[in-house]
C-alpha cells in the first residue's frame, strides 16, 4: 500500500504548531480516518507521537488501540498480548461498549496469531456480544468475518458461510465495499470447498460486479484468479484463459503473478495453444530465481522439469529437478504436518529415479542417485522427527490433564451442597491427585507410555461413576433438571446428557474430557451436536436457554 507523503508531510508540520492535547486530537482523528483506505499512512502519523508514554490514561489507550489497528491492517503482527489486554481492561473499567469489542476483537486476532483457537474464538464472541450494544456495522462485519473462518477452520462450511453472509450485509451498512468483496469472495470459496460450482460462481460474480471499476487491486485479483480455477474445473477453458489474463493486470506480488502463469501455462497446454504456453513458459524461466513463495516456488520447478523432458533437455531435467527437490525438502522443514507434502515428496523421489534410468552419462546418473539419496534419508528424518513431536506432545497433554486435575481438587469442598462437590466427591478427585503425586515421586525416570498407562489406571481404573446416583443429585439439587431435560429430548444419547449436566453444573470443557474420559475436541464437537438438536441460537448461552426451557415446566411424578 503507498503511503502519499506530500498530505502527510503537511499535516505532521501543522501539528508541530499545535498545542499538545489539541495535537493528540488531531493526530488520533487524522489516523482513525485512514485505517481503512492506508493504513500505513496512519501508522505514520501515529509515529509523530515520540513519547507515548507521557499521555494521560485515555490518550494513551486510545493510542495504543489505533496503532495495534494500524499495525495488523498493514500486514504486521500483534506482538504481546499483554499490551492489548491492558487496554481491554483498562475499557472494561470505562464499561466503552464499542472499544471493549474492538480490544477483545484484536485479543482474538492475537491468539488466532498464536493457534490459541480457544482463546481466540472466546475474544471474537466477546467481541460480537459487546458490538451488539453499538451501531459500528463495520466492526460487528469484522467480528462475523473472523468466526466465519474460524469455523471454516473446523470445516464447518455452513457455519462459515452463515457467518460470511452476516459480514456482508453488515459491511454492506457499514459501507465498506472492500471488505463486503472480501466476504463474497470467502462464500464462494466455501461452495467450491463443498463442490457446488454454480453457487461459488454466483458469489464470485457478485463480488466481480460490486467492485467493478473500483481500485481494490487485490479483491479484483483474488475473485478473478478464483474464477478462474472454476471455470477451468467446469471445462471453459477458453473463459477461464480470458478471466486469468484479466486477474494479471490487477496483481503486483510477483508470486501471486507467478501463480497465474502457471495457471495460464497448464489451460494453453491442455488447450493444444503450444506458443501461448511458450509465452508463459519463457516468464517463469525469467522470474524462476526470484520467487518468495516456498510453495510457489515448489510447483514452478515441478512444471519447469516436466515441460523440460517433454523437450528432452537432459541438462535441464537435471537442474530442475535439483530445484524442485530442494524446494520440497524447505517445505517439508517448514510444514511437517502436511501429509499433501509428503506425497509430492515421494512422487519426486519417483521421478527422479525413474529418470536416472534413462539417462546415459555416469556423470547424470550419480547426481540423480545422490538426489534420491537426499530424499530418502529426509523421508527418515520426518519420521524421526513427527515420531518424537508426537511422544512430546503426548506427554504435554498428560502433564496439562494432571494440572487439570489438581486444580478440580481444589475446587472440591465437602460442605458445599452443590452438584460439582458431590461429583468430585463421587469421582475421588482427591484419591486421584494424591495417588498421582505418589507414583510420580516415586517414579522419576518413567516412560512415556508407562506413564500415560499408569495415569489411566489411576484415573480411570477404578469404580466407574454412577450416573444414576448423580442425576438423582442432580434432580435434588435443580428441582428435577434431568427428568424434566430426559422428558423434553429424549432423542439425546447418554453421554450428551451427562455433557449438558457437568455444562450446567459449571464445570470447563477441559474438566469435563477428564471427567469422561474423552478428547476436548469430542467434548466441542458434541457440544455442537447438542446445540443443533436443541435447536438453539448461534452463540447462546445454553445453561441461560435450558432454564428458560426448564424452569416453568412441571415435574412429573417418575
Amino acid at each position: 500500500m503507498k503511503i502519499c507523503l506530500l498530505p502527510i508531510f503537511l499535516f505532521i508540520m501543522i501539528l508541530c504548531f499545535s498545542c499538545d492535547r489539541e495535537r493528540n486530537k488531531m493526530i488520533f482523528s487524522e489516523s482513525e480516518s485512514l485505517l481503512e483506505s492506508d493504513p500505513d499512512s496512519a501508522l505514520t502519523i501515529l509515529n509523530a507521537i515520540l513519547y507515548p508514554e507521557d499521555l494521560n490514561k485515555e490518550e494513551y489507550n486510545r493510542y495504543v488501540l489505533l496503532k495495534i489497528q494500524a499495525e495488523y491492517k498493514s500486514y504486521q503482527d500483534i506482538t504481546s498480548d499483554s499490551t492489548i489486554l491492558a487496554v481491554r481492561d483498562y475499557y472494561l473499567k470505562k464499561k466503552d461498549d464499542h472499544n471493549i469489542a474492538l480490544s477483545s476483537y484484536y485479543c482474538g486476532c492475537y491468539y488466532k496469531e498464536c493457534g490459541d483457537k480457544n482463546n481466540a474464538m472466546r475474544f471474537f464472541l466477546e467481541a460480537g456480544e459487546y458490538a451488539e450494544k453499538c451501531d459500528d456495522y463495520g466492526l460487528r462485519g469484522l467480528i462475523r468475518n473472523a468466526i466465519g473462518v474460524f469455523l471454516l477452520d473446523q470445516l464447518d462450511c455452513e457455519g462459515a458461510i452463515q457467518c460470511f453472509r452476516e459480514s456482508a450485509a453488515f459491511n454492506r451498512l457499514a459501507g465498506s465495499l472492500k471488505n463486503e468483496a472480501i466476504s463474497y469472495i470467502q462464500i464462494g470459496d466455501c461452495f467450491q470447498y463443498l463442490e457446488e460450482p454454480d453457487s461459488a460462481l454466483h458469489y464470485y460474480m457478485k463480488c466481480l460486479h460490486l467492485i467493478d471499476g473500483e481500485s481494490l487491486y487485490r479483491e479484483q485479483s483474488n475473485v478473478r484468479q478464483n474464477l478462474g480455477i472454476l471455470y477451468a474445473q467446469k471445462g471453459d477453458l477458453a473463459k477461464a484463459i480470458q478471466i486469468l489474463k484479466e486477474a494479471l493486470e490487477y496483481t503486483f506480488s510477483q508470486d501471486d503473478q507467478i501463480k497465474i502463469y502457471v495457471s495460464l501455462l497448464d489451460l494453453y497446454t491442455a488447450n493444444h495453444q503450444i506458443d501461448s504456453a511458450n509465452v508463459y513458459m519463457n516468464h517463469l524461466v525469467q522470474k524462476k530465481d526470484s520467487v518468495e513463495d516456498i510453495y510457489v516456488r515448489a510447483k514452478l520447478y515441478r512444471i519447469l522439469s516436466e515441460k523440460a523432458e517433454l523437450q528432452e533437455k537432459d541438462s535441464g531435467v537435471l537442474e530442475y529437478h535439483k530445484m524442485y527437490a530442494e524446494s520440497l525438502l524447505q517445505v517439508i522443514e517448514t510444514n511437517l504436518d502436511k501429509s499433501l507434502l509428503e506425497l509430492q515428496k515421494k512422487y519426486d523421489y519417483e521421478k527422479v529415479r525413474s529418470h536416472n534410468i534413462r539417462l546415459k552419462l555416469e556423470k547424470t546418473n550419480i547426481f540423480i542417485g545422490f538426489v534420491s539419496v537426499s530424499l530418502l534419508i529426509g523421508v527418515v528424518i520426518l519420521f524421526l522427527i513427527r515420531k518424537y513431536r508426537q511422544r512430546k506432545k503426548r506427554i504435554l497433554e498428560l502433564e496439562e490433564k494432571i494440572s487439570q486435575l489438581k486444580r478440580m481438587s481444589e475446587k472440591y469442598d465437602e460442605n458445599e451442597k452443590t452438584f460439582m462437590s458431590y461429583l468430585l466427591k463421587h469421582f475421588n478427585v482427591l484419591k486421584k491427585v494424591s495417588g498421582l503425586e505418589i507414583y510420580m515421586n516415586k517414579e522419576k525416570s518413567h516412560k512415556d507410555e508407562f506413564w500415560i498407562k499408569k495415569f489411566n489406571e489411576i484415573v480411570y481404573g477404578q469404580n466407574t461413576l454412577n450416573w444414576d446416583i448423580l442425576y438423582d443429585i442432580m434432580n435434588k439439587l435443580h428441582n428435577g433438571f434431568f427428568i424434566k431435560l430426559k422428558e423434553l429430548y429424549p432423542q439425546m444419547k447418554e453421554v450428551e446428557f451427562r455433557i449438558i449436566c457437568l455444562t450446567y453444573s459449571g464445570f470447563s470443557t477441559e474438566e469435563i474430557a477428564i471427567i469422561l474420559n474423552l478428547s476436548i475436541n469430542t467434548i466441542n464437537t458434541k457440544r455442537s451436536a447438542i446445540r443443533k438438536s436443541l435447536c438453539i441460537a448461534p452463540f447462546a448461552n445454553l445453561c441461560d436457554f435450558l432454564d428458560e426451557r426448564l424452569k416453568n415446566r412441571p415435574l412429573t411424578n417418575n
